[in-house]
């Protein structure tokens, strides 16, 4: 274990050149300005409510704001309130590096358009209704594709069963779920499912989130998880759980990004021991493999990355040959 441990850190130690000018590079996009549209629904008037959308909503609009973002937060919005926040946020953007966007509620895929749905969505059989009322995703990755920001995140907790109405076998869009998001370079789309995604696990589930959110929340305040890693790990235990109760919920990720973004970037390097942890670490940030992270808590049980490590730890594979 110690030599492994040896080479692994002589090894790290080749790309601390590197490091260090990735840390610059955190550094500066966290003195950007960050912009965030947070959008939650609950109180649909003529489609079917739900119940933890606006919660969702809420809880990340505070997350965001804890970490530097300028919030525009709506909940039960309207169509004309949503346009109201588009604008605002489209004013906001100007000169920011990071632009946000989550919306919990009602969405829809509608001629290959995917399309979330206001408060006030009627509760219509025409596809022209939907789409001139609702908000187009895309043109939501546009808006801050054309505004500049340098990393556009999209995160979309909104793959229910399709709630507007259903008349002689005759469907407005699809079933379930949204479309394939096709986005802008610089772009990174999540969707909570790739089908229905589940609010609660049973009628006992007391949790306030939805089952992606309450697992997005906390992995956003690790400090030195790029939001990619944050994502798929999330994803991870939203498949876990909905298979625990017998359902398929799959997180789809959408990719057009370029390089990482953080919302809590890793501390810089102290001089001494602390600096082959950070180095050491960032050699197997991506990692899953038992013996990495073993190796890395046997050196430093209480470093900086130990909840980290021990949180993957924990969901890696067992070696083979173990109970």
């Amino acid at each position: 274990m110690e030599r492994s441990l040896r080479m692994r850190a002589l090894k790290a130690l080749a790309a601390l050149l590197l490091v260090a000018a990735a840390f610059a590079q955190v550094e500066a996009a966290a003195q950007g300005r960050r912009v965030a549209l947070v959008i939650g629904i609950d109180d649909y008037q003529s489609v079917q409510p739900l119940s933890r959308a606006r919660n969702d909503a809420v809880a990340m609009a505070d997350r965001l704001r804890a970490k530097g973002f300028e919030v525009v937060l709506r909940t039960d919005a309207t169509r004309r309130a949503i346009n109201e926040a588009m604008s605002e946020f489209e004013g906001r953007l100007r000169g920011a590096e990071v632009g946000f966007f989550f919306f919990a509620g009602h969405g829809v895929e509608i001629r290959s358009s995917n399309v979330l749905l206001p408060a006030d969505i009627p509760a219509t059989l025409s596809e022209n209704v939907v789409l001139r009322e609702g908000l187009l995703l895309a043109d939501v990755a546009q808006l801050m594709t054309e505004a500049g920001v340098r990393y556009s995140v999209l995160v979309i907790d909104a793959c229910r069963d399709n709630p507007l109405p259903r008349q002689a076998g005759r469907t407005v869009g699809r079933t379930r779920g949204l479309g394939r998001a096709e986005v802008p370079h610089g772009t990174y789309v999540v969707y909570s499912a790739g089908e229905a995604a589940l609010d609660r696990l049973s009628d006992a589930d007391d949790s306030p989130n939805s089952v992606f959110t309450r697992h997005l929340l906390p992995v956003l305040d690790m400090p030195g998880l790029s939001f990619d890693d944050a994502v798929k790990m999330v994803r991870d235990r939203v498949r876990a759980d909905a298979a625990s109760v017998r359902h398929q919920q799959n997180p789809a990720i959408y990719d057009q990004s370029t390089g990482e973004f953080f919302l809590l970037p890793a501390p810089a390097p102290p001089p001494g021991d602390t600096a082959l942890e950070t180095v050491f670490w960032q050699s197997i940030q991506g990692s899953s493999r038992r013996a990495e992270l073993e190796a890395y808590l046997d050196r430093w049980p209480n470093g900086v990355f130990a909840p980290i490590a021990r949180a993957r730890l924990a969901e890696a594979q067992p070696v083979a040959g173990t109970p």
